[in-house]
């Protein structure tokens, strides 16, 4: 798993589908440690991947709005790792990683401010 600075945010790459493989697709996505979820996509973003809908959700961003999403179960690839996953799907907004998939994907991350690094590694023992 790679991540790396851009105009002052995290990001890091990798590849989600739904239900069949050959709707796969490599996302960019914004590495947030503020959202405690696994992944949000945008509706252009989701529908094509065949996502399977499970339901909706409301939450609370950082402005103290409330937020209303569909949820959705889609397969991300990292590091050779088929993680099946829920989705959140907005209309609009960023592609975000959250903290439980960072931590489903079972690596540390470090954040090198100073030199604008990041590096994922293998858990320590």
């Amino acid at each position: 798993m790679v991540g790396y600075f851009e105009r002052g945010h995290l990001y890091t790459e990798f590849e989600v589908y739904g239900v069949f493989t050959q709707s796969k697709k490599q996302v960019k996505a914004q590495i947030d440690t503020g959202y405690s979820g696994y992944l949000t996509l945008q509706y252009p973003d989701a529908f094509p991947l065949g996502l399977v809908l499970i339901g909706t959700k409301a939450y609370t961003i950082a402005d103290d709005s409330t937020m209303y999403s569909f949820v959705a179960l889609g397969t991300v690839i990292i590091d050779s790792k088929k993680i099946v996953i829920p989705i959140d799907i907005q209309p609009k907004g960023s592609i975000l990683v959250g903290m439980q998939l960072l931590k489903k994907v079972g690596k540390d991350l470090f954040i090198d401010f100073v030199r604008e690094k990041i590096s994922f590694t293998d858990k320590a023992v």
